[in-house]
C-alpha cells in the first residue's frame, strides 16, 4: 500500500511538471487584441483563447469563485486575466485565492486543460463529469474592445 502511495505521488509530480511546462504562461493570451474567441471544434462551437486553446468550466466552482487550486490548477491552469483588463457582458474577471485574476463566463471561472496540446484539442470535455467546454450563448458572444488588452 505504501509503495502505491509513493508511486502515485511521483506520478502526480511528473504530470504536474509536464502540465506546467505546457502552460508556462497562460496569461500571455490576454495581451492579444481579444482575450477569447468563438471557434468551431469537433464538439461544436466553443470558446478558446486567441491562439485557439479550448476553455473549460468546473462544476465545483460557484459564481465568481474558483475552487480549483493546487494540483487541480496544475492540471487545469486558470485562464488568467491581465491586470487592468476590462469586462463586458457575460465576460467578467474573478479574483483567485492567491490574488491573481481569472476570466469568467457568466460568473463561472475559465480554465485550460493541460493535456490539450494544440489549438482545437478538446480532451478535457466531460472529464469526471465536472469539466465542460465553455460554449457560446447569444448573451455571451460579446467581445471586449481591442484597446483594453
Amino acid at each position: 500500500m505504501n509503495t502505491v502511495i509513493k508511486l502515485s505521488a511521483i506520478s502526480l509530480i511528473a504530470l504536474s511538471s509536464i502540465a506546467r511546462a505546457a502552460y508556462d504562461t497562460p496569461s500571455a493570451a490576454t495581451s492579444m487584441s481579444h482575450a477569447w474567441k468563438a471557434a468551431d471544434s469537433s464538439k461544436g462551437k466553443i470558446f478558446t483563447d486567441p491562439s485557439g486553446k479550448s476553455l473549460y468550466t468546473f462544476k465545483k466552482d460557484t459564481s465568481g469563485v474558483s475552487n480549483c487550486d493546487g494540483a487541480c490548477a496544475t492540471a487545469w491552469p486558470p485562464f488568467a486575466a491581465k491586470a487592468g483588463a476590462s469586462t463586458k457582458g457575460a465576460w467578467t474577471i474573478v479574483s483567485r485565492k492567491d490574488g491573481s485574476q481569472q476570466w469568467a463566463l457568466n460568473g463561472m471561472p475559465l480554465y485550460y486543460f493541460a493535456a490539450d496540446k494544440a489549438a482545437g484539442d478538446v480532451r478535457g470535455d466531460g472529464i469526471g463529469g465536472i469539466w465542460d467546454l465553455a460554449r457560446p450563448a447569444k448573451a455571451s458572444m460579446q467581445t471586449p474592445s481591442t484597446s483594453t488588452y
